[in-house]
């Protein structure tokens, strides 16, 4: 069985078994909890603005995330959001490129507060280097101590020359499971956009 919202998948009964709920949160508009790193530059910018780029038609967001620095360790996109994880595997995937014209880049990295608590070291890396076209790329990781955990960010954790100057990161996803599947926002997302959507219908209703 699948539900639907708006034309798109929200869920099947597999999907909570086997992993592809989404666990970030506004991931599709990226304005809350998504943000450049320390001393890093970052922005959200609508995907429509990427339509000429190659490839572009794997973004599904409408925004992409547009992070800004000379040393890829300070180009870095983070998510705030706290979340609790149980003992097991997970992937975070995502669609990336850099602005640069030599690829390939470099690897990407993910770290958290779960790295900041076990040595610092990364939980895993891109299989592949970051070039300047759209391409899937994931992470996959294991959680070996259960717990609440956010600062969620992407990286290469070395002074290395950003490409072009430029990262950008769309289609960001953590589910449960060893295979990243397809974006769709989390549950609450869903649910905020609604509320919206009965708020303002609210305000239309004479006498309210």
């Amino acid at each position: 069985m699948s539900i639907f919202v708006d034309k798109q998948r929200l869920l099947t009964s597999s999907d909570t078994l086997s992993g592809g709920v989404n666990l970030f949160r506004n991931t599709d508009k990226l304005d809350k909890f998504w943000s450049a790193f320390a001393s890093g530059w970052g922005q959200a910018e609508e995907s429509a603005k990427f339509a000429s780029t190659v490839n572009h038609e794997l973004i599904a967001t409408k925004s992409v995330f547009h992070t800004a620095n000379d040393s890829a360790m300070h180009a870095t996109i983070c998510c705030s959001q706290q979340i609790y994880l149980e003992t097991g595997v997970y992937t975070v995937s995502f669609v990336a490129r850099n602005n640069g014209t030599n690829p390939p880049g470099f690897s990407l990295e993910l770290f958290s507060d779960y790295t900041d608590k076990h040595g610092g070291a990364p939980l895993g890396s891109t299989r592949t280097n970051l070039t300047n076209i759209w391409q899937r790329y994931s992470i996959t990781f294991r959680i070996t101590e259960a717990g609440t955990y956010g600062n969620w960010r992407i990286l290469h954790n070395a002074d290395t020359p950003v490409a072009g100057g430029s990262l950008y990161y769309a289609n960001l996803k953590l589910e449960r499971g060893s295979i990243a599947t397809d974006w769709c926002p989390n549950y609450a997302d869903y649910y905020d956009d609604l509320q919206n959507q009965i708020n303002e219908l609210k305000k239309q209703i004479p006498g309210r």
